[in-house]
């Protein structure tokens, strides 16, 4: 498990050749960052190298699980067409 802040460091040092990284504490772009310090985006996280995130309180404490999604997967693609 590794912050989107130390994906592209750990993708330079090591193998991704059966080395997965996992990437905690995706949020939405305007969400706040609750508890945790090292939050980030799925689009950055996936930018980054990230090969699976954890998508937690954002989805789960949501009124509409679905449209929490939908917008998260809608900035991702923005953000990563714009790149």
């Amino acid at each position: 498990m590794a912050s989107s802040f130390e994906v592209a460091t750990l993708r330079d040092v090591v193998s991704s050749e059966g080395f997965l990284i996992v990437t905690p504490g995706i949020r939405p772009i305007a969400a706040t960052s609750d508890d945790q310090k090292r939050v980030t985006t799925f689009a950055r996280a996936i930018a980054s190298g990230s090969d699976y995130v954890v998508i937690g309180r954002p989805v789960t404490q949501a009124v509409d699980r679905r449209e929490v999604v939908r917008q998260m997967l809608a900035e991702t693609d923005q953000t990563l067409n714009g790149l």
